[in-house]
């Protein structure tokens, strides 16, 4: 029985791909910037993925400079072995 094949579309390949590079954790402006694709092209298939358990939103602490105090942003994290068994690597 044939495998059916997962499409791919090159922006989504172009944000796992910032995902799996970066060593932290990013910001869906950061992934967006670092990608080259646009904001809400970049929050549509990090909503997707998080609902398909890939990615999940984390709550991290950040001090700002603008305001000179300790503030909360949400980042992504990418759960690496569950796209690896998604996309079927090793």
């Amino acid at each position: 029985m044939k495998q059916q094949r997962i499409k791919i579309y090159p922006a989504e390949a172009r944000i796992i791909q910032t995902l799996y590079q970066t060593p932290r954790n990013l910001t869906s402006n950061e992934v967006a910037v670092k990608s080259g694709v646009s904001w809400p092209t970049a929050i549509k298939y990090l909503q997707k993925w998080k609902e398909k358990g890939l990615v999940k939103i984390k709550k991290e602490n950040y001090h700002s400079i603008k305001y000179n105090k300790e503030m909360e942003r949400e980042v992504w994290e990418i759960k690496k072995e569950e796209i690896d068994k998604a996309l079927n690597i090793r």
